[in-house]
């Protein structure tokens, strides 16, 4: 190139295709960036030569240069960049729909859980169910809170985001409602996992049969504990009659029932509403003892005492 002329763009072009690197780097000019067509910045970003990719680094000085321009994501040897692409809302969606048969199974998940898919393009895409916890998308952390997004996710047939529309703490009555009757086991049980509004009677049935050890944090959903639970007290399953334990309207004569009860005796010795001089009784048999010591319906001065007999030194107030 003779000094002092200036390089038509297309001769710009055309030297940063050039077979040589060495005239491929040279080419890497701000000129040639400015009016380079998307192509040609495509091929610049996707080339292997050291030289280039020095010539990229220097035309951005202490920054990571640009980002590449989408069809050089979605077309990169790298499955993670690829699988970026397929779920960034700047990538066009025709665009982004070339990774529908890619080779990666988390590609062509990410691809699927892209919010701008119709429903025949979502279910085209062979996409895999991971097991266990999943990568909640983008666009439902930011919006999924939003009625109207909360709506349209739910309605979706795309399992993994209907379980992670059910992940909002707040969602309108209709959509609990529908997700609460979900086919999918793990959308139900996230729902009364993460939602405040979750029924209780969907709250029972999780808490009956959830797996994992999530299900005993359950009971403490504002909307597990009703009146009514004591029906539980001699069903077959030991979490639903710890479940009996719950009910607010229960008195002592459900707690006894259950104090001899090889799954939840534990619990019902120190349920407060245990009859005291049951109570105290309990506090003399081995193996009861050390439950019954905290039920917290003891009287201070039994606590002292039991603490005497420890030989625990109590300390009192000045």
């Amino acid at each position: 190139m003779t000094q002092g002329k200036v390089v038509p763009p297309a001769v710009r072009e055309r030297l940063a295709g050039d077979d040589d690197a060495a005239v491929r780097a040279a080419a890497v000019t701000d000129q040639l960036w400015a009016g380079a067509a998307p192509a040609v910045r495509e091929s610049l970003f996707a080339d292997p030569a050291p030289e280039v990719r020095c010539a990229l680094a220097a035309l951005f000085p202490g920054e990571p240069g640009p980002r590449p321009a989408p069809g050089a994501r979605v077309r990169d040897a790298d499955p993670a960049v690829r699988g970026e692409a397929a779920q960034d809302p700047e990538v066009p969606t025709g665009l982004a729909l070339e990774l529908a048969g890619d080779g990666d199974d988390t590609v062509r998940l990410c691809l699927s859980l892209r919010e701008d898919l119709t429903e025949e393009q979502r279910a085209a895409i062979a996409h895999v169910v991971p097991h266990g916890y999943h990568q909640v998308p983008r666009w439902i952390v930011e919006r999924g809170h939003g009625p109207d997004v909360a709506r349209r996710a739910a309605a979706l047939g795309h399992v993994l985001l209907r379980r992670s529309i059910a992940l909002q703490r707040h969602l309108p009555a209709d959509v609990v409602e529908r997700r609460a009757a979900d086919e999918d086991f793990f959308v139900r049980l996230t729902l009364c996992q993460s939602c405040r509004k979750a029924p209780h009677d969907l709250l029972g049935e999780m808490y009956a049969h959830g797996h994992g050890l999530k299900w005993s944090f359950l009971r403490v959903h504002p909307n597990f504990a009703r009146p009514g639970l004591a029906r539980f007290a001699g069903h077959p399953h030991g979490r639903l009659r710890r479940a009996a334990l719950d009910d607010p309207e229960a008195g002592g004569d459900l707690v006894l029932r259950l104090v001899d009860d090889w799954d939840v005796g534990a619990f019902a010795l120190r349920d407060a509403r245990l009859p005291t001089a049951e109570l105290h009784r309990r506090l003399n048999i081995p193996g009861c003892a050390q439950y019954a010591a905290g039920n917290p319906a003891l009287a201070p001065a039994m606590m002292h005492r039991l603490l005497d007999l420890a030989g625990v030194a109590t300390v009192t107030g000045s």
